[in-house]
């Protein structure tokens, strides 16, 4: 019998909230633009968590929902903690990704 894989029913694909999905999108600009204190950084240069989820390409108002959830999850303000609270990089993708997760 002739087949094939492509004439298979396509399944919807699975649905992610624009927040968390902001998150996790900020997690991977952090791991290919790098991390840092003190300044949100601009294109191409290495971020704070701020500037990593304003940077993250989504509309405004998906972008201050995923700081405060993010905000939350912390336990503080975010600016404080990425330069006082964070001493690796690695770190501050983690919480991302746990936030957006939750």
């Amino acid at each position: 019998m002739l087949y094939d894989k492509r004439w298979e029913p396509k399944l919807p694909a699975e649905t992610i909230e624009p927040w968390r999905q902001c998150l996790l999108d900020a997690a991977d600009l952090l791991k290919r633009e790098g991390w840092r204190t003190n300044s949100m950084g601009a294109l191409g240069e290495p971020k704070c968590v701020l500037g990593a989820i304003r940077y993250s390409g989504h509309s405004n108002e998906v972008r201050i929902r995923a700081e405060e959830i993010f905000q939350h999850h912390v336990g503080m303000p975010l600016a404080e903690w990425n330069d006082c609270e964070v001493t690796f990089g690695w770190s501050v993708r983690r919480a991302l990704r746990k936030a957006a997760r939750q």
